[in-house]
């Protein structure tokens, strides 16, 4: 092939892998006085969030938890005053939104939402129904499909985590102060596992599980205090690590930590910041970030993390506004540490909230 036609065909293929390389991922926030949930296309190299057209995209009443398939192709809404979840296509051109109808019955206020890994379980936290309901997910339609009948809980189960191996699901209980601890069938069906619940503290709010599987972290608002326990990976059994629970800011209410499993990010609404731990990979303790906390705005409500490991969002619920956080992954003294970027994103109601495509 003559140099020219080399250069020609050379040029063609770096616009070909220009065109099909993927410069962005979309978010969606649920905005419940409003009925709605926005949408907003994401950056992969600032972080910036840019609402996309249409957006906000009508729900049921009082939208509350959302969750996005590991598919990419559909968002679950918990509808809390309807008892009931919205499941909307997403256009994998613009990441807009089409609900697709019936909406599937829960039971009575589905205040938390997970789906496992792979997609084929989504789990619902029923607050005043004291129970959880499972649906198998149909991966080419999102259809939802119950597993059987509510699974019974303690009274006001308010937060979940599943494994990501999807053996385990976790789940916080309030007025306990605990976490319920269930083992998952590959049929969806839920076993207590022996030794469940296990204490945290005084309102117990949040909980989030290290992409290792290896610990569960646990947000206690009242006691100001985040609890930590170690995974048995066989029995799914929690132990409480040495130096669990420690202190945090006031009022901690969500807490994440990062896919790289280093870093564990705790939003303490009544001190309107959140406060950064590095995380030991084998003991699980969480050491205080020495740079921390970082100001996050009036009353932040949610912390959130980017799959692709480079930003950290906070919702704040009293300005309304999702604040962008660059986090610091190289370098020595500076690791963990969270940079505001200054850019934000208006929401155009309190949101309460966030998920992001992988």
């Amino acid at each position: 092939m003559p140099d020219k036609e080399k250069s020609l065909a050379l040029s063609l293929l770096l616009l070909v892998g220009s065109i099909g390389c993927v410069s962005s991922h979309t978010a969606y926030v649920t905005l419940p006085t409003v009925n709605g949930i926005s949408a907003y296309r994401i950056d992969n190299s600032s972080g910036r969030l840019t609402e996309i057209v249409g957006s906000p995209y009508a729900t049921g009443n009082s939208p509350g938890p959302v969750v996005v398939a590991p598919s990419k192709k559909f968002v679950f809404v918990a509808n809390r005053d309807d008892n009931n979840i919205s499941r909307f296509k997403i256009d994998s051109t613009s990441g807009g939104l089409s609900e697709i109808l019936p909406r599937t019955s829960t039971d009575f206020n589905p205040v938390a939402i997970a789906i496992n890994a792979s997609g084929s379980f989504l789990f619902v936290a029923n607050e005043l129904a004291s129970n959880l309901s499972v649906y198998a997910v149909d991966p080419s339609t999102g259809d939802l499909r119950a597993v059987s009948a509510p699974f019974p809980t303690p009274q006001s189960p308010v937060a979940l985590a599943v494994t990501p191996s999807g053996k385990f699901l976790y789940v916080v209980n309030s007025n306990l102060g605990a976490v319920l601890a269930y083992s998952v069938s590959a049929s969806g069906m839920l076993e207590t596992i022996p030794g469940s619940p296990f204490i945290a503290g005084t309102g117990a709010l949040a909980v989030a599980v290290d992409p290792r599987e290896h610990f569960v972290y646990v947000a206690n608002a009242t006691a100001n205090s985040v609890s930590i326990f170690a995974i048995n990976s066989i029995s799914g059994t929690l132990m409480e690590v040495p130096g669990s629970p420690f202190l945090t800011g006031t009022a901690p209410v969500s807490l994440t930590v990062t896919i790289s499993g280093q870093f564990l990010y705790v939003a303490n609404a009544s001190s309107s910041n959140i406060s950064g731990y590095t995380i030991d990979p084998r003991t699980g303790f969480a050491t205080a970030i020495t740079e921390g906390p970082f100001a996050a705005g009036t009353t932040p409500v949610l912390v959130v993390t980017d799959p692709h490991g480079t930003y950290i969002y906070s919702i704040s619920q009293t300005t309304r506004i999702i604040t962008e956080f660059t986090l610091q992954t190289t370098g020595n003294s500076a690791l963990g540490v969270l940079t505001n970027n200054e850019q934000t994103a208006t929401t155009p109601e309190p949101a309460v909230s966030m998920s992001v495509t992988p």
